[in-house]
């Protein structure tokens, strides 16, 4: 259904013929109108159950009534809420609500509407539902009343002495007021006589109880008063007095919405007691005009008669201009928008070519000033749809002086034939008339060129409701212009006008109509032919009326039958010379005494009183016709002009004639149209047309002219002529047939058309048969509500679209229509209904797209749609629907309030229709297009505006036929749209319009038979192209705008004659969205369809309720069109986006459905190489996923989703270097399969998978060698996995040697994942990788065993979670202990390998793969032995964040990690055992003490130990210390794919990469201090310098000293030993202090295992505190023999040889001055026995950091300083004079 804006509605009168243009500015004046409406509701109870909301025809909001709306208490409530000034319109609605579902309690009338004081809607609310129910209404009628009466003098008194005055009754209501002037005649009430004078009125309570007489004032002008005062007097007496209220308007007396005063019950105590003065205070109404209404409310008995008397309006007035317009003495009124004769507005019928007519206006001053025309000369300015026809004769002056007046003239010279209009306008200073507007109209005639049918010889009348009438829906008529001559019918005094009505609840077949509404009982005579009676409504005319040949067409407001009355339709006047009861002419009901149980007569003149009756006459007294629907009458002359013809709709109805002899032609007599001469006015229907000809047409054939005029007035209107299923030919005004009843014989039901006849003057645009049994109605281009609002256009005379059905119900046929699409088949079902049409276009004409409809209520019938249903309408070439057959889709409107379905086609030629309900076929498919002609046709939808995103698979297949562009999709007319193609060699392109800055190129082409996903994203104005997934180009081009082309895919549709640029391949997957899509958003569904999910969008392969769901934030609304090539009805592919906006697959030589080949996502199809294409499913149409882009090779397509049902290897080296051998999907499913992951842990080989989003695995995955599977942060495992994955991992094989372990899956189960475990469940024996078995847990032994299977002394296994640190804390766990994920435990080897600690021994753990957040908890200060729980690497770094306090709050690690590493003892016994504890923080790691030296570098032999990289293995157990209670995590976040190397080293015994191997990991400055004991221990301590790192304690930067050897060293940072520190600077001020154990006394060597990143210039010396001395390391070992003991404070790492770059010899001052540091005193010294000026004294710890200065010295030869409390150590005291400085070193103890 179209809505028409006010340009749209402009641009469509403009494309219309003459008569149409000059309703312009009418139109304009009418959507300017307003009205005042008011809504009243009386809820007798349950009040609280109700609710109405009031909504514009736009949906908003205006008004809700309710009390309280919460069903809660049983009262009653009423109210009248005003809302005021509305605009004028149609299809206003109000919701009524019932909260219990049972409707509202009380009377027809719980709610009234009224607009301008008309009821517009009354309802029960009956039907009121919590949903609510919707109730249309129309608002019209005017804001404000016109004043008859205006008052603008001051004082104003009226006393009822002479009358009213000019106060009037209010006819609206059930009594009067009385004038009296004595008591009233009723004792008890009332008063004895009036307040002053002789008269007063009053309100007559007897046998009037409880009713209400209001009197109503004139206008009273206080727009020139500053101030105003109301008063009247009184009097009230009565036992039983009711309310006299006094209201107020200021719309004229519309409404009274204002309450100025108010008094119920008895005032006075007798008839004599004097009469009340009241008054009123108007001042705030002044600078407007009002109205004041009495109203008076009389009691439940006769003792209620109230009075009122002596009424007074005061004002002070401020002298103003006051301008009127007077047109032949009558008043024009500002704004009037209905032109009469009467006030000159109406310039009358003139001749085009050489007529005119002058009018002339008078503007009067009533006011009080001079009143001045502002807007210039001429003063009058003429606009509106023909003011070229209007033209000023005479011009006005300017001032006019008050009471005085001026005059202007107008002269009508009509340009063209029919109604012309203008709107006259004049500027002025009146303060509220400002400018005075008034409208114009004259009528120009042009010799007649057009006829009904193109009949023009001897037309005499043509009247049609659509020409010549009324310009804006309910106007009053005044005249009715005769389109044939000037016999315009005119109403004969105003109160008597018929209504024009162009609006849908009144039209007919659309068109407009002239309302007639009059008593349709008996109508009276008119006895004195006086023709004033203004009870009803007719128009009249002085000639023009001819009987040879009359038509009119006439719908009923009432059943017509041989009871209901009479009405008077078309009469004339057989003798003009006499006043009689003449009836000629014709009507329906008892038209006349000379017959009897007439329904339809036609009679010429009087009849007598009495039989035999007189007169001649023919009539249809035979009552099984039915005229209650709209019908052709037609009387004519037989063709012997002896009698007449008396037909409807084409048939001969005529029963019986009367006074045959009496037969007579009645020629150009006056007529009138409602009435007859002698009756008053009887016609209660809508009169479209009325034709009156002075010859009888001829009809020899239906080819002839009355057959013409026929056949367009049944078009017009949807008349079906003759017998409705029989029918008869129709033709146009050449006499050709446009629709042959032989021909289309078994459809000559309900026949109705649309087209276009010039000399018919016919314009019809949309159609529907008025008979009752029609359900159809088709609408040139879309459906308006009228004709006149139907902007479109024919572009032919002459071409019509005629249609008819075969008569059989409504309901299902219980047949269905199927339809096979192939070649790769897919069947739909459509079940139709019984009826059938045809329907005929003529030919060689075009009538283009049409709108179908029908109401909702028209389909009940069929059965009722589930799922995707649609309703449908099934066009094709036979009745059968077999030849052709298309769908057309029923999209929901509405028309006129009331729910419709619609569809739009282009009928060519001859087609059937029918009405079904298509049911959608689903099966996996995508489109081929073979380049030549193959396309799919949407329609005008799917257009862009603003930011979008448009996507598609495509495979192409080569150039097409013309080698040019091949289109994806577009909306393109050529000129303008948008358009998303390949060009001719594959480059991926869009583009807005034909401008070629306006497009956008891919960089990159694409390979023919191979699919790939393409996609344009437009985000602010610029647009990026996508190849899978990978951005290629961006530009910006301009914003694209919906236009009207037609959007299809595969070609650009211009039209059906002009379709370009053909694809030439395979398309899936088209989505187009009104918004940009993140390129996240659109990689997470490249590989998937589409599915709504409540609301939102979701992946029909990915579930759901995975936490990283990417596209869940996009509405399912933001999804314009999307086209999954799987879903089809009928003849159509489905837009599966709910939209509607379905592609028309018509022809099946112009599409290929074809079985899906795109991965959607990718399915294996046989054993293989994932990088082999025989591997997958359509493989050879595939890139491999996760392999490299097209676009850029070194990116790979890292979002692809994979389902794997077949046993698959999984290598890597084929990827970009830059993958490191790691592959990525979004997706992964391992059904029922194996994927092995390649890798020799021998040659350090595997490959890495990881996985963003989603892995369900109900296979296997195999993880050989160094192989490891990722999952990234949030990516899900499905918690229903049932599969299992398999990893190795190889420990040491000594017996006696432990290893700390943890676990990288769990026990399997199908609940939950992350699933706690004993050992034997997971872990096997892998000495046979490819054949692992179950490990026999040794229970009664502390040796493990080899063999097969080798066994596992259990009784090593303990665990240490959440414990104090203490040794006795260890938890034995035993093989039948349980493990949660995440936690370590300590294993030890199956043989003794006589101290070979390197020999391995390969474990295969297998179970559910460990995922996502893995937490454990741990308190403040505890130690807990945690293992990494993945099966790849973790970042120890991430894993050191992740914990971190300042992160995460309380329960953060230490931030240093520990590492066991068993490297000797050949024993259980605890106290031979040799080993400790590899650490690790952000400074770096250092290996687990050892004996002997350890580094190459150095080359002093001893047992290699391993450093711990940034990565941990898979299932390598480590240490970890609390700072706060709280939780351990692990996260997706840490995982990375690392193989075991250099920087992730599982630790244990090996005989490879050795520390230094980890030596230089990053840029930053690092030097490994090592110790070799006296005893052989080597212990390696680490400063790193970091700038995140300060000289103090550092979280996870300085790494706390765990295991204690017999020899030591470490760190000391506040107090507590570190093996490893972190510090911001290391330069020449720099300290580290230094600890040292030593079990026995000898001889102890520091070393430099390794600088890192350390400059040549920086010196690094050990400072012996003790000794003074420092020794250079670089150049060498610093040996050193030290007693048995701890040494902490002896021994420093310092950057600078203190004794060489802090002494400062002056020979002369030392010699002078003294300066020293006195241990016993705490002070420092100075002798200064020669006086010299000291100006500072400044104190340095050794690390050259300022401690404490002192300044202000007096001059003296002994000076002591505090220095306050030193803490032990070196210090520089520098000492300035005038002379010099000094610096020494002092030593405080």
């Amino acid at each position: 259904m179209t809505t028409f804006t006010f340009k749209a509605l402009l641009a469509n009168l403009l494309s219309k013929k003459h008569i149409l243009l000059i309703s312009l500015f009418t139109l304009c004046n009418t959507f300017a109108q307003t009205s005042i409406v008011q809504v009243s509701v009386n809820w007798p109870s349950w009040s609280s159950e109700n609710r109405v909301e009031i909504y514009n025809p736009g949906g908003t909001l205006l008004a809700t009534i309710d009390n309280g709306f919460d069903g809660s208490a049983n009262n009653s409530y009423s109210t009248t809420l005003d809302l005021g000034c509305i605009a004028d319109g149609i299809n206003y609605y109000a919701v009524l609500y019932d909260t219990y579902n049972d409707g509202w309690n009380g009377t027809t009338s719980n709610i009234t509407i009224t607009s301008s004081g008309t009821t517009v809607l009354t309802n029960s609310g009956n039907g009121a539902t919590p949903g609510g129910v919707t109730q249309f209404f129309n608002v019209s009628g005017g804001c404000a009343t016109s004043c008859s009466s205006i008052v603008s003098s001051f004082p104003y008194n009226e006393g009822f002495e002479s009358g009213l005055g000019s106060w009037t009754q209010d006819t609206s209501e059930n009594l009067n007021w009385t004038r009296n002037s004595t008591g009233t005649p009723s004792s008890n009430t009332g008063p004895s006589n009036a307040n002053g004078g002789n008269w007063y009125l009053y309100t007559e309570a007897s046998s009037n109880n409880n009713r209400t007489a209001n009197l109503l004032s004139p206008c009273f002008d206080l727009t020139g008063a500053t101030s105003a005062q109301f008063s009247f007097y009184h009097h009230m007496y009565g036992a039983n007095m009711g309310t006299l209220n006094v209201d107020l308007s200021t719309n004229g007396g519309t409404t009274y919405p204002v309450n100025l005063w108010s008094q119920s019950n008895q005032v006075q105590t007798n008839n004599g007691s004097p009469w009340v003065l009241v008054t009123i205070n108007l001042t705030a109404y002044v600078g407007q005009s009002i109205n004041i209404r009495f109203s008076g409310n009389t009691g439940n008995d006769y003792r209620s008669d109230m009075a009122i008397d002596d009424i007074s309006l005061t004002a002070v007035t401020t002298p103003l201009p006051e301008i009127n317009i007077t047109g032949n003495s009558t008043t024009i009124n500002s704004g009037d928008n209905t032109p009469s004769t009467t006030d000159d507005t109406d310039f009358g019928s003139i001749n085009v070519a050489s007529g005119s007519n002058t009018n002339m206006f008078i503007i009067n001053n009533d006011g009080t000033l001079p009143l001045s025309l502002t807007g210039g000369l001429p003063y009058v300015s003429i606009t509106g749809a023909n003011a070229s026809d209007f033209t000023l004769a005479s011009i006005p002056t300017t001032p006019i002086a008050s009471g005085s007046n001026t005059t202007f003239s107008i002269t009508f010279d009509p340009s063209s034939n029919g109604l012309r209009s203008a709107i006259i306008t004049i500027a002025n200073d009146d303060s509220n008339e400002n400018p005075y507007t008034f409208y114009v109209q004259g009528y120009g005639n042009t010799p007649l060129a057009q006829g009904p049918g193109g009949v023009t010889f001897n037309l005499e009348t043509w009247l049609k409701a659509n020409d010549g009438a009324g310009l804006s829906d309910n106007q009053p008529l005044t005249t009715w212009y005769d389109q044939a001559n000037t016999n315009h019918a005119t109403v004969n005094m105003a109160g008597q006008e018929p209504t024009y009505r162009d609006h849908p609840s009144y039209n007919v077949n659309f068109n407009a109509v002239v309302d007639f509404d009059s008593s349709y009982s008996l109508a009276p005579t008119d006895n004195d032919y006086s023709f004033d009676n203004t009870n009803g409504d007719f128009l009249k005319s002085d000639s023009g009326f001819y009987t040879q040949d009359m038509f009119a067409v006439v719908l009923p407001d009432n059943n017509i039958n041989t009871s209901f009355g009479n009405m008077d339709i078309f009469c004339g006047d057989e003798d003009l010379a006499t006043d009689t009861e003449d009836v000629t002419g014709f009507g329906y009901g008892r038209y006349s005494a000379r017959f009897t149980n007439e329904v339809f007569a036609y009679c010429v003149g009087p009849t007598t009183n009495s039989a035999p009756y007189t007169g001649y006459g023919v009539a249809d007294n035979n009552t099984t016709t039915n005229y209650n629907n709209v019908g052709i009458l037609n009387a004519r002359n037989n063709t012997a002009a002896t009698r007449q013809e008396l037909f409807y709709n084409a048939n001969n109805v005529a029963t019986v004639h009367n006074d045959v002899a009496d037969f007579s032609n009645v020629n150009d007599s006056r007529y009138w149209i409602g009435r007859s001469e002698g009756y008053e006015a009887a016609t209660n229907a809508r009169i479209v047309e009325i034709i009156s000809f002075s010859s009888r047409k001829n009809d020899a054939n239906l080819l002839d002219e009355r057959n013409k005029i026929q056949s367009y007035l049944a078009i017009k209107y949807g008349v079906t002529l003759g017998i409705n299923g029989t029918s008869q030919d129709y033709v146009d005004s050449n006499g050709n047939v446009i629709w042959d009843v032989s021909a289309n014989s078994g459809f000559n039901y309900d026949i109705a058309g649309i087209g276009r006849d010039d000399d018919s003057d016919l314009i019809q645009k949309q159609s529907k048969s008025v008979n009752n049994s029609s359900i159809v109605a088709i609408s040139l281009t879309n459906t308006a509500l009228t004709n006149n609002l139907n902007s479109s256009s024919f572009s032919t005379d002459k071409e019509f679209l005629v249609w008819g059905n075969d008569g059989q119900n409504t309901n299902t046929s219980g047949a269905s229509v199927t339809v096979s699409l192939g070649p790769a088949t897919i069947t739909t079902i459509t079940d139709v209904m019984n009826r059938k049409w045809k329907i005929v276009e003529t030919a060689g004409d075009d009538i283009g797209t049409v709108e179908v409809s029908v109401f909702d209520t028209d389909l009940t019938g069929l059965p009722p749609l589930t799922g995707n249903d649609a309703y449908v309408m099934l066009v094709s070439d036979d009745s059968g629907f077999t030849t052709n057959l298309q769908t057309v889709f029923l999209d929901p409107s509405t028309f006129n309030g009331q729910g419709t379905r619609e569809g739009t086609y282009d009928f060519d030629g001859t087609k059937y229709f029918t009405f079904g309900v298509a049911h959608e076929e689903v099966k996996s498919r995508h489109l081929g297009f073979d380049g030549v002609d193959n396309f799919t046709l949407v329609g005008n939808k799917v257009d862009l505006a603003g930011d979008f995103t448009a996507s598609a698979w495509v495979k192409p297949e080569g150039s097409n036929n013309l080698a040019s562009d091949k289109t994806i999709v577009a909306k393109n007319d050529g000129v303008d749209g948008y358009k998303f193609f390949l060009t001719d060699n594959n480059t991926v392109s869009f583009s807005i319009g034909n401008n070629p800055t306006d497009r956008i190129n891919s960089i990159t082409t694409l390979p023919n038979d191979i699919w790939h996903h393409v996609a344009v994203i437009y985000d602010n104005n610029i647009a990026s192209l996508y190849i899978d997934g990978v951005l290629d180009n961006s530009k910006t081009i301009v914003n694209p705008t919906p236009n009207g082309a037609e959007f299809a895919i595969g070609a650009i549709y211009i039209d059906k004659l002009n379709i370009l640029d053909f694809f030439k391949g395979d398309i899936d997957e088209i989505r187009i969205w009104d918004q940009a899509l993140t390129l996240t958003q659109l990689r997470y569904v490249m590989n998937q369809e589409l599915q709504k999910a409540g609301t939102a969008v979701n992946g029909v392969v990915v579930p759901n309720a995975i936490t990283k769901n990417d596209i869940e934030v996009v509405d399912w609304s933001n999804l314009e069109a999307y086209y999954n090539m799987n879903s089809y009805i009928g003849t159509h592919l489905n837009d599966v986006s709910g939209n509607g906006n379905r592609g028309s697959l018509t022809d099946p030589n112009q599409f290929t459905l074809e079985y899906q080949s795109s991965p959607l996502p990718y399915n294996t199809s046989s054993d293989g190489s994932w990088d082999n294409n025989s591997t997958w499913v359509n493989g050879a149409e595939l890139y491999m996923p996760g392999t490299a882009s097209i676009v850029d090779p070194s990116v790979t397509i890292d979002w692809n989703i994979v389902k794997t049902n077949h046993n698959l290897t999984l290598d890597n080296n084929t990827l970009p270097s830059g993958n490191n051998q790691n592959r990525t999907v979004l997706g992964l499913f391992v059904e029922s399969n194996k994927l092995t992951a390649n890798g020799d842990t021998s040659l350090n080989q595997g490959n890495g998978l990881t996985i963003t989003h989603y892995l369900k695995l109900d296979g296997k995955i195999d993880l050989e060698g160094e192989s490891q599977l990722i999952q990234t942060l949030n990516s899900d495992l499905d918690v229903t996995s049932a599969g299992t994955l398999e990893r190795d991992q190889q420990g040491t094989q000594d017996l006696y040697t432990y290893n700390y372990w943890s676990s990288p899956v769990g026990t399997s189960n199908v609940t939950t994942n992350n699933n706690s475990y004993t050992l034997p469940t997971i872990y096997k024996d892998g000495t046979n990788p490819a054949a692992p078995t179950n490990i026999n847990f040794i229970t009664n032994s502390y040796n493990g065993t080899s063999g097969t299977p080798i066994g596992i002394a259990d009784y090593w296994i303990w665990k240490y979670a959440n414990q104090s640190g203490a040794y006795a804390d260890w938890q034995h766990v035993r093989s039948t202990g349980s493990l949660q994920i995440g936690e370590g435990f300590t294993m030890k080897g199956v043989t003794n390998t006589s101290g070979n600690v390197a020999l391995e021994q390969n474990y295969v753990l297998q179970g559910k793969p460990n995922n996502g957040d893995i937490t454990l908890p741990i308190t403040a200060s505890n130690e807990y032995l945690i293992g990494n729980p993945y099966a790849s690497a973790i970042d120890a770094h991430q894993f050191i964040m992740d914990n971190a306090p300042t992160i995460l709050g309380a329960g953060g690690t230490t931030g240093t990690l520990y590492f066991w590493e068993h490297w000797g003892g050949g024993s259980h016994n605890l106290a031979d055992y040799q080993g400790g504890y590899a650490t690790y923080n952000l400074s770096g790691a250092t290996p687990a003490a050892s004996y002997g030296t350890n580094d190459p570098m150095v080359a002093t032999g001893g047992t290699p130990t391993k450093l711990p990289g940034r990565y941990i293995p898979v299932a390598q157990g480590f240490f970890v210390k609390s700072e706060n209670t709280g939780t351990l995590r692990f996260t997706n976040n840490q995982r990375v794919f690392e193989k075991e190397g250099s920087s992730s080293i599982f630790v244990r015994m090996s005989s490879e990469n050795s520390v230094a191997d980890n030596y230089n990991s990053d840029s930053r400055l690092k030097i490994r201090l090592g110790l070799n004991s006296v005893n052989g221990i080597h212990r390696q301590l680490l400063v790193t310098q970091d700038s995140h790192a300060t000289p103090g304690y550092d979280w996870a930067y300085d790494g706390e000293k765990k295991d204690a050897q017999m020899d030591d060293m470490y760190w000391t940072i506040d107090n507590n030993n570190y093996i490893i520190q972190g510090t911001n600077v290391i330069d020449q001020n720099t300290v580290l202090p230094i600890g040292l154990i030593t079990d026995a006394a000898g001889d102890n060597t520091l070393t430099l295992d390794a600088l890192e990143n350390v400059p040549n210039s920086l010196d690094i010396y050990i400072h012996d505190v003790l000794n003074a001395t420092y020794h250079d390391l670089k150049q060498g070992d610093f040996i050193i023999n030290l007693p048995a003991g701890e040494h902490s404070n002896r021994f420093e790492l310092v950057f600078s040889n203190q004794q060489e770059s802090l002494s400062v010899e002056d020979t002369e001052l030392e010699n002078d001055i003294n300066v020293y540091y006195s241990n016993s005193l705490q002070n420092i010294v100075i002798n200064n026995p020669k006086l010299n000026t000291i100006t500072s004294v400044n104190l340095y710890n050794i690390l050259g950091q300022h401690i404490t200065n002192f300044k202000d010295i007096n001059t003296q030869d002994y000076i002591e300083l505090n220095s306050g409390e030193l803490s032990t150590g070196n210090y520089i005291i520098k000492l300035k004079t005038s002379e010099g400085e000094i610096s020494k070193k002092v030593l405080v103890e």
